[in-house]
């Protein structure tokens, strides 16, 4: 039943982040590009529709979410209905981010197959398969920290308020670290250009765990607002 609930509250936020997919796999057809481009282009084109998940799909599992694109502002009245139910905060929380969490990776997962399905060419692609798949890796721990900031403000804010919070925090982060002189390893941001393993042909551990424990860190500060906050 939490599963359902669940999707439910995603599915249509699913079905507009797969239309997001194709237009990108439509979008990036045509005349092969010069060598001397790369897959570069196409690379970066990867990570819209996943992004755009990670904003969408974001969820505390307590409050009722609307199933579309609108953003409800209050708290639903089949909320307290999910409240009595004989489960523990704690598991509603961890089905709707897992939920949440799978949808996105999905996304990601379908977004660089359509892509490879498009330039998968000797002409199309000058890139080695393994550091493409390294680079998704990498790009997906980006992702779900992203996907870990919106559950966080999803446990204590409207939604009208969540995706525009989730999206300032992610912009200012990168301005603040753009005038911090980090290295490379360091810099979670780099992952996806100078850190890439598209680039280093390796993979960026260090900034890869600094995601990972910020993704942890978000999680378990969500869950106890969730486990605390009286509704």
């Amino acid at each position: 039943m939490l599963w359902k609930k669940g999707w439910y509250e995603t599915r249509i936020r699913l079905l507009f982040a797969l239309a997001l997919v194709v237009v990108i796999a439509v979008l990036t057809t045509g005349d092969p590009p010069p060598a001397a481009a790369g897959f570069g282009p196409a690379i970066a084109a990867t990570m819209i529709p996943a992004m755009f998940a990670a904003l969408l799909l974001p969820g505390a599992g307590v409050k009722t979410q609307l199933g579309g694109l609108r953003r409800s502002k209050g708290l639903h009245g089949s909320m307290y209905y999910t409240l009595s139910l004989p489960v523990t905060r704690t598991r509603l929380f961890n089905v709707r981010v897992s939920l949440g969490l799978a949808e996105t990776a999905a996304i990601q997962v379908l977004t660089y197959s359509a892509i490879l399905l498009v330039h998968l060419h000797p002409a199309r692609i000058n890139v080695a398969l393994s550091d493409l798949f390294k680079h998704g890796v990498a790009a997906f721990f980006c992702v779900t920290a992203v996907y870990s900031l919106g559950v966080f403000f999803a446990a204590f804010l409207d939604e009208v308020y969540q995706h525009w919070a989730t999206v300032f925090t992610v912009v200012g982060t990168m301005v603040i670290l753009s005038r911090v002189p980090l290295p490379a390893s360091m810099d979670p941001f780099l992952v996806l250009s100078l850190a890439s393993p598209l680039n280093t042909h390796t993979m960026p551990w260090i900034a890869m765990a600094v995601l990972l424990g910020l993704s942890g860190v978000l999680l378990l500060i969500a869950l106890k607002i969730v486990r605390s906050l009286e509704y």
